[in-house]
């Protein structure tokens, strides 16, 4: 409408002037002054007509401005960042995998930005900071954050949680749909903070050793690397625990300053431990888990779209999750000659007798650190039926 208006105007101040030319030509004035002063007063005319062109001109190009701005998709641009550092699967590829899902699903609206633990806050700040806004998002290992909640190191897949076997269904199961589920989402919607994802790190711990361990006795006087329940554990079995952060046990291990280092199974061949190793020990004892949190007000600007697609997202990472954790799995282990390591797998005795410690021990232990922890313990053995 304001530029048919436009439009209408300039055609009139056209009309205008071949209306007057002719009835100057054709009835002029007497004299040459009368004539110069119509000239005058038509060319002022002109002046505020042209004056009143501009004007409505530059109002279009400000109407056409906030139609353009109103049509134009709302673009985010995240920060996301991992508790893990370089060379593990989660920032290498998991994540990475995820975020290129959720550019490309949603156009570019929304952009993550990737950073290693610790590039903006230390991992087991992750509850607190992603809380206030220091990133929107967040790829994380619960048992990070026990040092504000104990409970979270059962968040993340306490020893022999997974009495089916070890594996993503199993964990899934456990972690989504008991009262697990709750707890974990009250907790963090504490720290202004919600879950989006849960997904797993495949068979806990990989234990890297420097010395053969060939049954639970060889544990005795062991330094491992370790934290939590995990520690707990090994600490029964007679080994001594330190915790060293993930990046350091390389080193510490070819130092001599532990004799097991564990990690997830990507350890072994993109971290390079195989150079530093020289037993593999195994089975692990659980399948740990990982979630991927975001800052609950940076959630709610996002269109539900959005939304939708991190939730896809969520769930494409963590079937490409279990199916690489289960290759590598394999890897490590077909591979051990060539990469210069041996493999020792414990006995069922072995295991079983683990097994047994940590529910009449570690469990018990575990649930007194803290009302969460209690209450996280019984949702676990009420949903195996345990005593």
């Amino acid at each position: 409408m304001k530029r048919k208006g436009l439009l209408m105007l300039i055609g009139s101040v056209c009309l205008a002037l071949m209306l007057a030319l002719p009835l100057v030509a054709s009835c002029g004035p007497a004299t040459p002054e009368e004539a110069a002063e119509e000239i005058a007063a038509l060319e002022s005319e002109i002046d505020e007509l042209e004056g009143e062109v501009a004007a409505k001109g530059a109002e279009i190009s400000d109407l056409e401005a906030e139609i353009a701005g109103l049509t134009k998709p709302t673009t985010f641009e995240w920060r996301l960042q991992s508790c893990f550092c370089p060379g593990d699967h989660e920032p290498e590829i998991g994540i990475p995998t995820f975020v290129d899902f959720v550019e490309k699903e949603t156009d570019g609206r929304l952009t993550i930005e990737f950073f290693y633990d610790g590039e903006i806050y230390a991992g087991e700040e992750t509850l607190t900071s992603l809380g206030e806004g220091l990133t929107e998002m967040a790829g994380i290992d619960p048992t990070y954050l026990s040092g504000i909640e104990p409970a979270c190191d059962i968040w993340g897949g306490p020893p022999f949680s997974n009495l089916i076997s070890p594996t993503y269904g199993d964990t899934y199961a456990l972690q989504t749909m008991s009262g697990l589920s709750e707890l974990w989402r009250d907790f963090v919607g504490g720290y202004n903070n919600r879950i989006v994802g849960t997904h797993t790190y495949g068979p806990y711990p990989l234990m890297c050793s420097n010395v053969p361990i060939r049954s639970n006795a060889d544990w005795a006087g062991v330094k491992v690397r370790s934290y939590g329940c995990y520690a707990m554990l090994f600490e029964e079995l007679g080994a001594s625990t330190v915790w060293i952060p993930g990046a350091d046990q390389y080193e510490a291990l070819l130092l001599g300053t532990i004799n097991v280092a564990t990690w997830a199974f990507e350890a072994v061949e993109d971290m390079h431990w195989n150079e530093v190793m020289d037993y593999l020990i195994l089975p692990g004892w659980c399948s740990e888990v990982g979630v991927t949190l975001v800052n609950n007000d940076a959630w709610e600007t996002l269109p539900t779209d959005i939304q939708d697609i991190i939730t896809l997202g969520q769930r494409e990472y963590a079937r490409e999750s279990i199916d690489w954790y289960n290759a590598c799995y394999q890897r490590v282990q077909d591979r051990a000659d060539e990469w210069g390591y041996e493999v020792i797998i414990l006995s069922d005795a072995d295991i079983d007798e683990m097994r047994q410690l940590t529910y009449d021990e570690v469990w018990p232990d575990m649930a007194a650190l803290s009302p969460l922890s209690a209450e996280a313990i019984e949702i676990i053995k009420d949903w195996y039926g345990l005593e």
